[in-house]
């Protein structure tokens, strides 16, 4: 990989709350802390030396999906839409881009409609997350309904308003407790940085917002 994408991902990693510092070892890039214990390495190619730290490891493959898929892709052309914009998928007149953000070293994804004649396009949704971008997507081109699931931003806004429940209601009984505990559990599986980002807040590594992963 070459050195603008393994920022990319030392920037995805760093946004979840730890610390990356630059390695001086032969093929190795960064070595990541959480405090003073060195958790794991980045390599040169992008590898990541554990699978141990779920978050990290689910935002180092997110990262270079996106990195390779905008390597591959051809540029997205339509009348009047300024240079730069790769396509990444395309579905029932929705098309989804992606842009190199080079004067701030990040990137850009767009949501579309092409218009009647294909010639170009409309109604763009801006995000900067990729994630968020393709749930966008998938909703836009109706290959998800978005009223019949939640997206990561409100599994995380559910989550961090039971545990406030929880620790403020101390008149729960054992079969609500128990009922939000599995709840919890089961958004602990489809986002496994929650957990390890609840760590670090009780660690004191990141701010306890609950929400900003």
């Amino acid at each position: 990989m070459n050195k603008k994408q393994l920022d990319e991902i030392v920037r995805q990693i760093e946004k979840l709350g730890y610390e990356c510092r630059l390695a001086t070892e032969d093929g190795q890039y960064y070595h990541i802390y959480k405090g003073e214990e060195r958790l794991c390495i980045l390599f040169d190619n992008g590898a990541i030396n554990t699978n141990a730290y779920s978050d990290i490891f689910s935002i180092v493959i997110r990262t270079k999906e996106y990195l390779n898929n905008y390597e591959n892709a051809q540029e997205l052309k339509a009348s009047g839409l300024r240079l730069g914009y790769r396509k990444l998928l395309e579905f029932n007149d929705i098309v989804l881009a992606m842009r190199d953000l080079e004067s701030i070293n990040e990137y850009e994804f767009v949501t579309w409609q092409y218009s009647p004649d294909r010639t170009s396009v409309n109604y763009g949704h801006y995000l900067t997350d990729y994630t968020a971008a393709k749930e966008d997507f998938a909703e836009r081109a109706g290959l998800s309904d978005r009223y019949k699931k939640f997206t990561e931003s409100q599994l995380k806004v559910i989550h961090s308003s039971l545990v406030s429940i929880v620790g403020l209601n101390q008149n729960l009984d054992y079969q609500t407790e128990k009922a939000i505990g599995t709840i919890l559990e089961k958004i602990g599986e489809i986002i496994p940085e929650i957990n390890q980002h609840d760590q670090l807040e009780d660690e004191g590594v990141v701010l306890e917002d609950g929400l900003e992963m």
